[in-house]
């Protein structure tokens, strides 16, 4: 018996269960981590955040009265409307209560984006998954501790809630990016070592792995929300046992004192999301590992072409929702230099830059895109404030909303781009165009309030029908983004160029939140900023109609011809 065969065989068995464990513990970051956006960030931390602020603020015209007086039943078993400011500062400035959640999101945005650029750049020097696998494990702990406190803070705690969200949605934001970066590795080793696997079936296999872990994020997030909904009606039921036993029992002609928690029905639903965040990722710390190097002989049997396996890094990143280098790629740093690694994201970006200006049409996309992202994000937040604070919607009716936006947006992504590329034979340019229209008609529905009694959000319905509409177009747009800007960036710079769109996509949020809540602190009437929406997306039309496609992937090419041979990917045609 050949004892080397032996050898050789049992290594390649290893591979193969860690390469699938490896995939089965990126499934676990999916899951684990999409609530956090999908639930907290875009429905109850906007609400929390409001209701601390009127919960510490004081009237607008009379700053000696409170908002809400904490000990009377009657304002804290209903959404009090009245418009009130929060002090801050020592009482040095007063701002709207419902600026004070879009200003906090716009610095948390920043924040995050910093983080994310330098730990980005740190990661991929240290290309190692054991070391992403700690960085994941690492700040997702940090991340749903931070989102359990949060649940457990009372009314006086103004700053430390901001302070606790910045930090919970930085360290989403740094797993986020690590983890998609996990994905052009897990292709590549799928690839390599999966013996049912070929080279040609890299986008099948990027398709199934990117699509089944993007069900598996959504999924947990519908989950968590129906469950949230059934957290949130037993907390209503208690508390209105409570109001009819007071009021059965008492005798004065006034109204009963009792002590409900006018918090509870938000930070529970927040409590629960933190800990599903904790323990569903905590299988990750067993299932990711790095592949050890095989021997000589074990490589002649398991190494394909090596131009396939560069194939695979460039197909994947272009696929992916934040591309990372390739595993085999050698650090632009020696080890000397490593201790600059911190500083390395932002090279990266710089040098990211300086590719994109030399394509006029990416230019341009970006543009278009960081306005249209920055638009589309802020909607949402814009539209939880405003139905809490002009349609009195409960929590439990703002859950529904969340679902239906989540349901629609999924269809949305799948079925939208589809159908109109196939009923009416669109470009991905005049699909995005048509999305663009379709997502302004809600800011200007909005706008309509002002002029009609009937119409224009002006009954809590309304905003259930909007949320479908909000879900398909949010859907649809993120899918034609990136098909469209895939069609127009080099071929080998994948990775580069995605960087850029991810800066653009996610740093666009912090203008948005922060220019609503300037309409909002000196109109003190949210409904205002449905005309700053409405011109935003008004003006990325013009902006995306400018771009020209053929032009587009002409430069592209060009481009790619000059790329130098380290960081042109070898592809088999």
């Amino acid at each position: 018996m050949d004892y080397n065969t032996v050898d050789t065989h049992s290594q390649l068995t290893q591979h193969v269960i860690r390469t699938k464990r490896n995939i089965k513990g990126w499934y676990f970051y999916c899951f684990s981590s999409e609530p956090f956006v999908v639930s907290a960030v875009a429905t109850y931390i906007p609400l929390l955040l409001e209701k601390f602020a009127r919960l510490n603020g004081v009237k607008i015209n009379n700053h000696s009265i409170p908002c809400i007086d904490p000990h009377t039943l009657y304002n804290l078993s209903s959404n009090d409307t009245s418009k009130c400011v929060v002090p801050i500062f020592n009482d040095r400035m007063f701002i709207d209560t419902s600026s004070f959640p879009l200003y906090v999101f716009s610095i948390s945005v920043l924040f995050q984006t910093v983080l994310v650029i330098t730990v980005s750049g740190l990661v991929d020097l240290r290309d190692s998954l054991k070391f992403k696998k700690w960085t994941l494990i690492t700040f997702g702990v940090i991340g749903s501790i931070s989102t359990i406190f949060i649940s457990r803070l009372n009314s006086s705690q103004l700053y430390t809630l901001p302070t606790l969200y910045i930090l919970a949605n930085s360290c989403f934001g740094v797993i986020n990016v690590v983890g998609n970066s996990l994905l052009p590795r897990l292709i590549h080793d799928s690839i390599k070592f999966l013996p049912h696997l070929k080279k040609e079936d890299t986008d099948n296999q990027t398709t199934m792995i990117s699509g089944r872990g993007a069900s598996l994020g959504y999924s947990s997030a519908l989950v968590v929300q129906i469950i949230s909904i059934f957290l949130v009606k037993n907390i209503r039921d208690n508390n209105a046992k409570l109001i009819a036993s007071a009021n059965a029992t008492s005798t004065s002609l006034s109204q009963p004192i009792i002590n409900v928690d006018p918090l509870k029905d938000i930070q529970i639903p927040v409590l629960f999301v933190g800990i599903w965040w904790f323990f569903w990722q905590l299988p990750m710390i067993w299932l990711l590992s790095d592949l050890t190097f095989l021997s000589t002989s074990t490589s002649s049997h398991v190494n394909r072409e090596s131009s396939a396996s560069n194939l695979i890094q460039s197909q994947s990143q272009s696929q992916s929702q934040s591309p990372s280098p390739s595993p085999s790629r050698p650090s632009p740093y020696s080890t000397k230099e490593e201790e600059f690694s911190l500083s390395y994201g932002w090279l990266s970006l710089w040098e990211s830059f300086k590719h994109a200006r030399l394509l006029k049409d990416v230019m341009i996309f970006l543009l278009g895109w960081f306005i249209i992202s920055d638009s589309i994000t802020t909607i949402n937040s814009t539209a939880i404030l405003f139905s809490r604070t002009q349609l009195d919607m409960s929590t439990l009716q703002l859950i529904i909303v969340s679902i239906l936006t989540m349901i629609s947006a999924m269809i949305g992504a799948f079925m939208v781009p589809q159908f109109l590329s196939k009923r009416f034979h669109w470009s991905p340019k005049k699909i995005l165009l048509f999305l663009i229209l379709w997502a302004t008609f809600i800011p200007f529905y909005g706008i309509l309030g002002f002029f009609f009694n009937s119409i224009g959000l002006k009954e809590k319905f309304e905003m259930f029908l909007l949320a479908i509409w909000y879900g398909l177009s949010l859907g649809g747009l993120s899918a034609v983004s990136r098909s469209l800007f895939t069609l127009i960036i080099p071929k080998g710079k994948e990775s580069t160029f995605f960087s850029m769109f991810s800066i653009t996509d996610k740093g666009s949020s912090i203008v948005g939140p922060f220019l609503i809540g300037l309409v909002t602190d000196k109109t003190h009437n949210i409904r205002y900023s449905f005309y700053l929406l409405f011109t935003l997306l008004i003006l990325s039309l013009p902006i995306i109609k400018s771009l020209n496609l053929e032009r587009g992937k002409r430069e592209a090419q060009q481009l790619s011809k000059f790329t130098p041979h380290h960081e042109h990917n070898e592809r088999v045609d």
